[in-house]
């Protein structure tokens, strides 16, 4: 249901229920979201598909949920990925375990899963383009940034972001975002309201 969001299938009414399902325990586990509810029949959250926890998939979910200006939900669910990426020693397996989280608790690695992989290594990426709302329209010449922060993260700076004639380099704090370096001739907007 969360690839839905980032299709933009659902009407904002629809979105926001799907937000509110995807929210609750039975699908955040703490560390992110689980492929399949922990109140089904055959739940097993050391499974590989009916219940664990695939990063690609909840940044899908969460570039979803910014799209229909839920970014507090987003931000919850990106903020239970970096604590994960944390203790994965800054490298995010395939998947892990959809166990749900104690404060005493780490996330449950699963046994076989790859690490690296190479949509778990491009979630990292796609957390940065989400914390920052990047939004690049490179026939126009320009790029919006509409920045929100997840809990436990104040500053965000990202330097040598490729475009045609050079590279931009953007900042993100509680001041506000601060244009670093930029292409001659691209146009960096703010941008507020939903991402994407």
């Amino acid at each position: 249901m969360a690839h839905l969001l980032w299709c933009g299938v659902p009407s904002q009414q629809e979105a926001e229920q799907v937000a509110a399902q995807l929210a609750s325990p039975a699908m955040a586990s703490g560390w992110g979201l689980r492929t399949f509810s922990a109140e089904m029949a055959g739940y097993n959250p050391i499974s590989y598909h009916v219940g664990s926890v695939w990063p690609h998939d909840t940044v899908i979910a969460c570039e979803g949920l910014r799209r229909y200006g839920l970014d507090d939900a987003a931000m919850r669910l990106i903020g239970d990925l970096l604590d994960a990426l944390s203790i994965f020693d800054d490298r995010l397996p395939e998947l892990f375990g959809g166990h749900h989280r104690e404060p005493s608790d780490f996330p449950v690695p699963y046994p076989t899963a790859c690490r690296p992989q190479a949509w778990a290594a491009g979630v990292a990426l796609a957390i940065v383009a989400l914390c920052l709302g990047l939004q690049p329209d490179v026939p126009a010449g320009t790029v919006s940034l509409n920045p929100v922060l997840p809990r436990g993260l104040h500053r965000i700076e990202v330097h040598g972001i490729p475009f045609p004639g050079g590279e931009l380099s953007v900042a993100h704090d509680g001041d506000g975002t601060k244009v670093i370096e930029a292409p001659p001739g691209l146009r960096v907007e703010a941008q507020a309201g939903p991402y994407g």
